[in-house]
């Protein structure tokens, strides 16, 4: 009697892990599917479009454009006003220091 339900338990496990590899293995297998469907569509629409000199030409004249943008920006950093207000703090905190008020 012990022994048979060993056995059934044994069965049992033996049943959940081939259940378990089967499910991996459909996992798997699906995921292959959808990637190797992702793939020939990426390829599909690459060999639609074909990078042509009209497009490398667009494509600079859209970083002229943003390089002479930042080229109008002011290039001080830290901004003036923020360093004033450094030196009013600095100021602050040495009067502090000093006792005063």
């Amino acid at each position: 009697m012990e022994n048979e339900e060993i056995e059934r338990r044994q069965f049992q496990y033996r049943q959940w892990a081939h259940n378990i590899l089967v499910s991996i293995n459909i996992a798997i297998l699906s995921y292959a599917a959808v990637l190797f469907h992702t793939l020939d569509t990426k390829v599909a629409v690459i060999e639609g479009n074909r990078w042509t000199a009209k497009d490398g030409a667009a494509v600079f004249a859209a970083i002229a454009k943003l390089n002479e943008r930042f080229a109008g920006l002011p290039n001080s950093f830290p901004r003036p006003w923020v360093l004033d207000l450094i030196k009013k703090n600095r100021a602050k905190i040495e009067e502090l220091e000093r006792g005063g008020r």
